[in-house]
Formats: C-alpha cells, structure tokens, sequence
C-alpha cells in the first residue's frame, strides 16, 4: 500500500509541473511561451537524470527520497521567486532531480515479487496513472479559490506525502531486516 502511495504522489509531483507550467508561466507573468520552453527543459532534464541515475552510488527507495525532497524544494524556491526565470531554473532542476521516479518506482516495488514483476508493474502504472489524473484537477480546483501559486503549491504537496511515504516504506524495510536477524 505504501509503495502505491509512492506511485501516486510522485507521479502527481511530475504531472503538476508538465500539466500546468505553460498555464502558470502565461497567468503568472504573462510568459506563455517560456511556459512551453519549461516543459521542454523539464524532459530534457529528465531525461539526463536518466542517464546519470546508474552512476550514482544512492540507489532504491533513497533515490526516491532524496529525489522527492530536491523537487519539492525546487518546485516551492521557484513558485515563490516572483521571478519567470528563476521558475525556468527550477523547473529544469526538479527535471534533473525526478526523471528516475518511475523507473526507479517500479525496481523498488518489484524487489519482494521478483516472480511477479509483470503485475506489480502494472499496479504501479495504474497508481502513477490515478496521480497523473488527480493532480491536474486538485491545481485547478485550488487555483480557482485561492491563486496559481497556491495550486502549484498543491504539487509540492503531494511530493513531500511522497517524501513521507518513502520514509515510512525505509521504516518498515527496516523493521522487517529487524525482525529476520
């Protein structure tokens, strides 16, 4: 169940910025065309994490959580900067920081069910595809009672329920490696 919390609240965490910077670049500063500039960098920084994730020594569920804990940083100094090109800066940077999340998901979630990987792969797809749906809808629905910073500010939450997931799933591992010793 944790692990599907992981899934969900991430992938929330990445839709939020790919579904809604455009929009917030354009109501924010009037930037609409640097608002699809940030989604470019975004994958593209992505998509180095990717490339630089086998070279690092932190591996796992760490990965997640030290991951998740940059982003939410980034992604609140960015909302918060008052500044498009700030927000450009830390958009790419929660880019460079979050490109492992689903790949890195499905290894974690696959490592007690190495028999099953097919299946919990898909109920991971599944989880990720329930915060890819909800996390546009929660910006909006916020933004439309408060402000756009205050529904971007509902992706950086729903990263930091990841971080406390993350922690809570290391906790249990840690319990359970307890309990076999």
């Amino acid at each position: 169940i944790i692990m599907l919390v992981i899934s969900i609240t991430l992938s929330m965490g990445q839709m939020g910025i790919t579904s809604w910077i455009a929009r917030y670049m354009a109501v924010q500063y009037d930037m609409e065309s640097l608002g699809a500039i940030c989604i470019t960098l975004y994958w593209i920084f992505a998509t180095v994490n990717r490339f630089l994730m086998p070279k690092i020594k932190i591996k796992g569920i760490k990965l997640l959580l030290y991951g998740s804990v940059l982003f939410a940083i980034f992604l609140l100094i960015g909302i918060f900067s008052g500044s498009p090109i700030v927000m450009s800066i830390m958009v790419s940077l929660c880019g460079l920081v979050s490109g492992h999340f689903c790949p890195v998901t499905f290894m974690v979630a696959a490592e007690d069910y190495k028999e099953a990987t097919t299946l919990t792969t898909s109920i991971n797809s599944l989880a990720m595809n329930i915060g890819r749906v909800l996390i546009p809808i929660i910006i909006g629905a916020v933004k439309a009672v408060t402000d756009m910073n205050f529904g971007m500010v509902m992706t950086v939450i729903a990263t930091v329920l990841g971080v406390v997931a993350c922690l809570a799933f290391m906790a249990i591992k840690k319990k359970e490696a307890k309990e076999k010793a």
